[in-house]
């Protein structure tokens, strides 16, 4: 089942290009300094004193007037950050302040919450599809807002994830994204997918290795490209970097890699949604061959690691 992503909106910071952001030249980010951040960073707006919640709102507001005039008619997902397993309310309370901006939102019938932060989308693939496998659904909207928990001066600190991967060198970026996904003749074919939960007690690494695994028993295609995650914070890369070698027999001689989090900024959990965006740039634009795979690792502050590996169907 082909999937086609459209952007309806897409913005990081004030820049809204999709040339730029699919480019291999790195997006110019602002040098801020202040009391909660100093560094890189994209931003949608200079005020640096707002709850992490309500810049979450305020960032959601700016997508409302572009949701098409049908959009409640369609499935919608609403891609959220990963909170802290000791703040289980927080996905809904989120939900809720969006309702208080959209109301309609809450009357909605088929609305799904994703708080996965940079794993989210990819966990909400099935989902995603599931939905499209009904003839009656013509398309489904996903919607994700984000910003670097230190551009807010006063953030509660029980929102925050138990696996925070920050770093001074971290480009912090406001992020905001409306995407209609539907079924074509033309798209991204999904040939593989699973996510592995990484414990608090368990050795860093270990569910990327499990999902690494995975792939090795469950799926025999070679890999022409790949997405790593990579935002300038060691640990994150820690996961991963060891964790390679089991796949090396499936990637190809001239294997492509891509870190957007160094090129573009932690995205938060634009992340999946953003990654697989430019996935199928590359095949639109002929950078990839039709025949050619692209696998997806993503690393979420939170409980989960999530991977896929996508190709490019033409029925």
């Amino acid at each position: 089942m082909p999937i086609v992503l459209s952007p309806l909106a897409l913005k990081i910071g004030t820049s809204s290009e999709l040339d730029a952001f699919f480019s291999e030249e790195a997006l110019a980010p602002k040098w801020i300094e202040n009391a909660s951040f100093t560094g890189r960073a994209h931003l949608a707006t200079n005020k640096l004193d707002s709850h992490y919640m309500a810049r979450l709102n305020w960032l959601f507001h700016q997508l409302i007037p572009l949701l098409p005039k049908d959009w409640q008619s369609k499935p919608i997902v609403i891609l959220m950050p990963a909170f802290a397993a000791s703040s289980p309310d927080a996905p809904s309370n989120l939900f809720q302040l969006y309702a208080s901006q959209l109301p309609a939102l809450s009357e909605h019938s088929q609305v799904h919450l994703y708080p996965y932060g940079r794993s989210a989308f990819l966990l909400a693939l099935t989902k995603l599809q599931e939905l499209l496998s009904d003839d009656a659904t013509e398309s489904v909207l996903v919607i994700a807002v984000d910003s670097h928990r230190r551009l807010c001066l006063d953030s509660d600190s029980s929102c925050l994830p138990h696996y925070p991967f920050d770093a001074s060198g971290v480009t912090a970026c406001d992020g905001m994204a409306l995407i209609e996904v539907k079924v074509d003749s033309e798209g991204l074919e999904l040939y593989w997918q699973n996510k592995v939960a990484q414990a608090h007690v368990n050795t860093s690494g270990s569910a990327v290795a499990n999902l690494f695994r995975h792939f090795n028993k469950q799926c025999l295609k070679n890999i022409d490209a790949i997405h790593l995650p990579l935002n300038n914070s060691q640990p994150m890369v820690d996961e991963w970097i060891t964790q390679l070698p089991p796949l090396a027999s499936y990637f190809n001689d001239e294997l492509k890699t891509v870190f957007n989090g160094i090129r573009v900024g932690d995205l938060g959990c634009l992340t999946g949604m953003f990654n697989v965006l430019h996935t199928q740039y590359l095949y639109q634009k002929k950078i990839l061959d039709d025949d050619q795979t692209v696998m997806q690792l993503d690393i979420a502050d939170g409980l989960y690691r999530s991977a896929a590996l996508f190709g490019w169907l033409d029925e």
